[in-house]
């Protein structure tokens, strides 16, 4: 039959139907989509299974349903997107890491480079000023005491309190505002003149009254023990007339230099003021200068004495214990460390003043 429309009333039956003649009738076979019932399988199993009989190459048309995709982006694009937006995230966020490492590097980098610059500096000028100390030194023993006083000035205005220049300006201010005055003078006795000849006999000159003077001034001081003064009445001697009783001047020399280091290397000498047993204070640097001087006394003069009256070993261990202090003190430890180790190694209870050897090398950063 045809509805009006034209159009077949007959419905397209999903199901495969397989049909066949047998004799005069058209038969259907429908064995191939209803299994028998002992084919039937488990009725609790529930999942989707292909019909029987459906060609095995046949796809399944829930699966190839065409599905609505309007307004949506292709899948590649979308994920070319997603991938864009994490790589420029990943970018910037490598780029600011960057920035940051960069100026945190130039910022410790400036710093490192300030610290070294400002810890050479002070080196150069303890190094400076020790060297302007050593010299100074000399100078006050050697009489030269403006030169003397004018370098402890420079220390002082460089690195104030830094070492002893305070007391000794104090000392060498005292000194030049006073001369030496002799003690003892010579007067001019009167000679007989023999009535038969009118010859004029010679007289002493005030020269050498003076040097006369101040060598005995020099032995007075050396029987008192104030080896200090004997120091400088010799040295008065020697700057008047080198060569008045030169001999005697050196050995009586050398024997005040030995004694008076000694003072120095153990500490003896008064702690606040002058006194008779030397200068103030820490007078360790002059002490090694006084050995020193000795030494070369010796060296020239070999009649003077003998090297075992001497103090080269003292005072050379004194130097390098005076070196580690000005070094500790100027805020140079890795420069003390060495020095005190070597001390550490031959002497480590060396002590001047409750000060020890071992006490400084602990303040070094070492270990006894």
């Amino acid at each position: 039959m045809q509805p009006e429309d034209g159009r077949s009333t007959r419905r397209e039956n999903p199901i495969p139907v397989f049909e066949h003649v047998e004799g005069d009738f058209l038969v259907s076979d429908h064995s191939d989509v209803m299994p028998p019932a002992s084919e039937a399988g488990d009725p609790e199993d529930t999942q989707p299974r292909r019909p029987a009989g459906w060609p095995a190459d046949a796809p399944d048309a829930s699966w190839t349903a065409p599905i609505d995709t309007t307004g949506l982006l292709p899948l590649e694009e979308h994920r070319s997107s997603g991938r864009c937006l994490l790589s420029g995230v990943v970018m910037v966020a490598t780029g600011l890491l960057c920035v940051t490492t960069l100026v945190l590097s130039a910022i410790a980098g400036y710093r490192d480079e300030l610290h070294v610059i400002q810890t050479e500096s002070v080196r150069e000028t303890s190094t400076a000023n020790a060297m302007q100390y050593s010299l100074m030194a000399t100078d006050q023993v050697e009489g030269r005491i403006e030169l003397a006083y004018d370098r402890c000035a420079y220390i002082e205005t460089q690195q104030p309190g830094i070492f002893d220049c305070a007391d000794r300006m104090s000392e060498m201010q005292m000194v030049l505002s006073a001369t030496p005055t002799p003690s003892a003078t010579q007067t001019p006795q009167a000679t007989a003149t023999p009535s038969l000849t009118l010859t004029s006999t010679a007289t002493e000159t005030p020269e050498v009254l003076a040097v006369e003077a101040y060598f005995q001034n020099a032995e007075k001081s050396m029987r008192l023990q104030r080896y200090e003064d004997a120091i400088e009445w010799l040295d008065a001697v020697i700057a008047e007339d080198p060569n008045y009783r030169r001999g005697e001047v050196d050995a009586m020399l050398f024997d005040a230099l030995n004694a008076q280091a000694d003072i120095y290397f153990k500490g003896l000498n008064p702690v606040d003021e002058p006194g008779a047993r030397g200068l103030p204070g820490n007078q360790l640097a002059r002490g090694v200068q006084l050995a020193q001087r000795a030494i070369t006394i010796l060296e020239a003069s070999p009649a003077v004495g003998s090297y075992e009256e001497t103090h080269d070993y003292t005072a050379g261990f004194v130097k390098r214990f005076v070196d580690a202090q000005l070094y500790l003190n100027s805020g140079q430890p890795d420069l003390a460390l060495p020095i005190l180790q070597g001390l550490c190694a031959e002497n480590c209870g060396w002590t001047y003043r409750g000060v020890s050897v071992e006490a400084l090398l602990i303040q070094a950063g070492g270990t006894p």
